[in-house]
């Protein structure tokens, strides 16, 4: 692994490290996916120490929050005991290449995994918590601005290369 960037948000507030890891996840050809473990912390001990890996490059404070709410990887609190757990530390770190090697068999999946429209209907509709209540143009005009932005990323050339509109990664993705 290379240290590939590290940073700090909120004056120094939160602070993070990211290597990069060894290989990519070539999901179809010319869609590649990095491979990144990231550390994360807080100087004044309101956040926990981190340590997880993320197919996510850290570029701005969202992005750094998005890769922390998944729950998996190393989590310590900033207590006296916190070096007690380099163990559990060590044996997630072995666990890296597992990890990558399930999630890019996902990856592979999503291409496989063909989308009607109406299942890309649903599935943004769940994204977007449309109200079963009402009407799709009854929505609330946020929640219909991003819908549709959202359908309309998935015509992008860059969206459609090898084969993946209409696929569940084309539609995550």
């Amino acid at each position: 692994a290379v240290i590939e960037h590290a940073g700090s948000f909120g004056n120094g507030r939160t602070v993070f490290i990211q290597a990069k890891l060894p290989g990519i996840i070539e999901v179809i050809p010319g869609d590649t996916v990095e491979k990144y473990l990231t550390f994360a912390s807080s100087h004044d001990g309101s956040k926990a120490l981190r340590m997880l890996w993320s197919p996510r490059r850290v570029t701005c404070a969202n992005s750094l929050d998005i890769i922390l709410r998944d729950q998996s990887g190393f989590h310590g609190k900033h207590t006296k005991n916190v070096f007690d757990k380099v163990a559990d530390m060590r044996e997630i770190l072995g666990t890296t290449e597992i990890y990558y090697k399930i999630l890019g068999a996902q990856m592979e999946k999503a291409v496989n995994a063909k989308m009607t429209e109406n299942d890309i209907d649903e599935y943004l509709r769940k994204v977007f918590q449309f109200t079963d209540k009402e009407k799709k143009d009854q929505q609330h005009y946020t929640k219909m601005k991003a819908y549709y932005q959202t359908q309309g990323l998935l015509d992008h050339p860059t969206n459609t290369q090898g084969g993946i509109r209409g696929t569940a990664w084309g539609t995550w993705n």
